[in-house]
């Protein structure tokens, strides 16, 4: 409590002296005494803070002065910027002709140098197979070089194979008395002379044997035949090559190679500059659109600007205006003194120390009654514990250090003690301490062999309890696994049924695909349309049903059409219309699809018909009726054209186009109601 009342009391020494600190504050300590200080505090208070909220209203004027010089200078860039964006504007404005100029006098190269491509591709494609001549020209002297040396030695070794032939054939009829005489036998004639005695076959004068010479020979001649086969390819490879070249010498046509080189590169160079420059047609094109469009942007941007720089003008001087009028009434309010907002902030300093100083003195007050109320608790308590004063109590006690470590020593003795009764008051501690002297060998043996099977235990328990835990893992993957997979599931029937059900399988018990269903849905309102006409046509009699039943042998259903015989009141194939029933029940679909195209077009009308031929089935009744038909649609704006050979139509069709063949060739003649021409 004395430490608060120091406290209390540096803190009304520090605000006094802040509240001192200022001219008004100093003035208001230095008058009247220290008790009537607390009432001159809250007056001061009440003043300021009246004066205050009286400057409020010009306050908030004055913080407005800021935004409005930031507006001002803000306009005054703004209105420099827009000046220097209308002369670079105006700037661009006089030379966008020039520009312009320029850009299309570089079209007009660009269109004539695109008409020399073509021209300079076909001089380029030539030369490069001028250049492509000369160079296989090179390889195939090279090649031909080489193979008619590959002749030549094919020819000498044809020759030297040929010679091995002959030299063998000779040497073998040197030796033919020696072969016929190897191949007598005795008592058998003779092939040559037929007597059965050979009294002096011929003798084999230390030669070759002839069976060795005939080998010899049937070896030459394959070689032979080989050399010939080699000198025959020589021969074609030189030939093929002798061509090959003549055809090049035609290409080149005695043009030099580095004139073509040279006039290569020059077209190359010719063609490449020429393609560049076409190439650009696009972007040239595309560039004086822009400098039109920049232009006209540009002028359309004077405008803009031309209208924002009068609009700023005006708020500037506006502004200005503002801010004169502020400034003078701040003049006026102030006496010169200082700004609006310097004195606010000074009379709410001056409120916020003295307010301070104020509640400095009340807490310094209520520390010395709380100082004044705990002495005299303290000398009623000494004197009830029987000391005369503090000084008794402070000499009479000790650290509470020392108090504390007293107190552990009798809490760890009174611990001690109990855990000693605890002890001897369990029953199997008197038991054992009433019981004979245990067989400690016995004992630690049991214990041992407690403890290997409790190792064994652990061990197979921690086996089992990791496989346990693994199997757990499993199964909870395993859930998720199946849980994820769920959805897909569900997902992949449902996409299952519906492919199923569109393309007409599964539960979709007409099996019809839903192209099938939409166009039958369509079908409906063509059928619709020209049952109507049918109606007309047939007086009455037939009309369209559209029929989803499937077809022969499980064929899928769902765009079938018969027709309902109002005579017998039965659904009929289309099949069973007679020709000319099938004719305008075949046109009253055609226009029914007509009247259909042109709903579901937004009202466009197909107003151009073409018939042809089909009206010679018809009985004079039925083509009554279409021709009725067809000229109602005639004078509801349509044209329809007739293609027929049928006699009848000429006296119902007032224009008409005949096709007239001659000798010359055939010839349109045109009969209108006005006449032929």
């Amino acid at each position: 409590v004395t430490r608060e009342l120091t406290v209390a009391e540096q803190a009304v020494t520090r605000a006094h002296a802040e509240l001192c600190a200022l001219p008004e504050g100093e003035s208001l300590c230095a008058v009247g005494s220290d008790e009537d200080l607390d009432a001159r505090l809250d007056a001061a208070i009440d003043r300021w803070t009246e004066e205050s909220g009286r400057w409020e209203p010009l306050a908030e004027r004055v913080a407005q002065r800021p935004a409005l010089v930031a507006e001002i200078q803000t306009l005054d860039s703004a209105i420099v910027e827009a000046d220097r964006r209308t002369a670079q504007t105006r700037t661009l404005l006089d030379a966008a002709p020039e520009r312009r100029a320029e850009a299309l006098a570089a079209l007009a190269e660009a269109g004539e140098l695109r008409m020399q491509v073509p021209k300079l591709r076909a001089e380029r494609d030539a030369l490069r197979r001028v250049r492509e001549a000369h160079t296989d020209r090179d390889a195939v002297l090279v090649r031909l070089a080489t193979a008619e040396k590959e002749l030549l030695d094919a020819r000498d070794a044809h020759a030297a194979a040929r010679e091995r032939v002959l030299d063998a054939r000779e040497r073998r009829l040197a030796g033919m008395a020696v072969e016929l005489a190897g191949g007598l036998v005795e008592g058998e004639p003779c092939v040559v002379c037929g007597s059965a005695t050979h009294p002096r076959p011929a003798t084999d004068d230390g030669g070759v044997p002839a069976s060795e010479v005939a080998v010899d020979e049937d070896a030459a001649a394959a070689a032979e035949e080989r050399a010939s086969a080699i000198k025959a390819i020589a021969q074609s490879a030189v030939a093929a090559l002798v061509e090959r070249r003549t055809h090049l010498d035609a290409v080149i046509g005695g043009a030099r190679s580095d004139a073509v080189d040279a006039d290569l590169a020059r077209v190359g160079a010719e063609l490449a500059a020429a393609e560049r420059t076409a190439s650009r047609l696009p972007a040239l094109q595309t560039a004086i659109d822009r400098i039109d469009a920049e232009v006209d942007a540009w002028r359309t941007t004077l405008a803009d600007d031309e209208s924002a720089q009068s609009a700023r003008r005006e708020r500037v001087t506006a502004l200005r205006q503002t801010l004169t009028e502020l400034d003078e009434a701040v003049r006026e309010a102030t006496g010169g003194r200082g700004g609006v907002a310097e004195r606010r902030r000074e009379l709410a300093e001056l409120v916020r120390r003295t307010r301070r100083h104020r509640n400095a003195r009340q807490e310094a007050a209520r520390a010395r009654d709380r100082v004044a109320e705990a002495t005299d608790r303290l000398s009623a308590a000494c004197a009830d514990a029987g000391f005369d004063d503090v000084a008794a109590v402070r000499a009479a006690s000790v650290p509470d250090k020392q108090i504390a470590a007293w107190d552990t020593l009798l809490q760890e003795a009174a611990s001690l003690r109990a855990a000693a009764e605890e002890t001897l008051a369990d029953e199997d501690v008197r038991a054992a301490m009433s019981a004979p002297e245990p067989d400690v060998e016995q004992l630690t043996a049991d214990r041992d062999a407690a403890r290997r099977r409790l190792d064994t235990a652990a061990k197979e328990h921690a086996v089992a309890g990791r496989q346990a835990a693994d199997l757990q893992e499993y199964v909870t993957h395993f859930w998720e696994a199946l849980d994820a997979l769920a959805p897909l599931q569900a997902r992949h029937a449902e996409l299952q049924g519906l492919a199923e059900l569109v393309s007409g399988r599964g539960q979709n018990a007409r099996r019809m695909s839903l192209r099938s269903y939409v166009l039958a849905a369509r079908l409906d309102e063509v059928l619709v349309a020209a049952s109507g006409r049918l109606r007309e046509m047939s007086s009455g009699r037939y009309e369209f049903v559209h029929t989803d039943a499937a077809g022969v042998r499980g064929r899928r259903g769902g765009l079938g059409i018969e027709v309902r015989d109002e005579y017998t009141g039965a659904l009929r194939p289309t099949t069973t219309l007679s020709g000319g029933e099938t004719f305008f029940a075949s046109l009253a679909l055609a226009l029914g699809l007509a009247d259909v195209v042109s709903a579901e077009s937004g009202g466009r009308v197909l107003d151009t018909i073409f018939i042809d031929e089909g009206f010679g089935t018809l009985d004079p009744e039925a083509l009554d009726l279409v021709m009725g038909v067809l000229d109602d649609l005639r004078a509801g704006g349509r044209v329809v054209g007739v293609v027929s050979h049928v006699d009848e139509l000429r006296a119902r069709i007032p224009a008409q186009l005949h096709v007239l063949r001659g000798e010359h060739g055939s010839s349109v003649r045109v009969q209108s109601p006005l006449g032929v021409s």
